[in-house]
């Protein structure tokens, strides 16, 4: 009983930290920040500069409501949905092991959205 709550304990541990690297990391900041500028552009200047979603090392202007502007938003939406779906996989592994560890009170995940909400 005891090792096995152990390696629960340990295995949602390294759950956080794969969730946490996957959300620092400077690729999907990038895919984040393009998509937000992007979907945000609806008065300011006319020119944007946005990493460009096929090499997030290059930097490019892109003209407010141009066609570009609208692959580049697909293009990103299709880069974060990969990252998006092992995120949501790995919430659910975590879910289900808080459920098992700690089958009454509060979870860690229920606390977290509570002040996600109030942020």
């Amino acid at each position: 009983m005891f090792s096995e709550r152990n390696s629960a304990l340990q295995r949602l541990i390294e759950i956080e930290a794969c969730i946490k690297k996957v959300e620092q990391s400077r690729y999907y900041q990038r895919l984040k920040n393009g998509l937000r500028t992007l979907e945000g552009a609806n008065s300011g200047e006319s020119i944007l500069t946005v990493h460009s979603p096929y090499d997030l090392e290059k930097v490019v202007k892109v003209r407010r409501g141009s066609k570009a502007v609208e692959e580049y938003i697909s293009v990103y939406r299709e880069k974060i949905r990969g990252d998006s779906e092992y995120i949501n996989k790995l919430n659910e592994e975590k879910a289900r092991l808080e459920m098992k560890l700690f089958p009454k009170g509060i979870r860690a995940s229920s606390r977290s959205r509570k002040t996600q909400t109030l942020l």
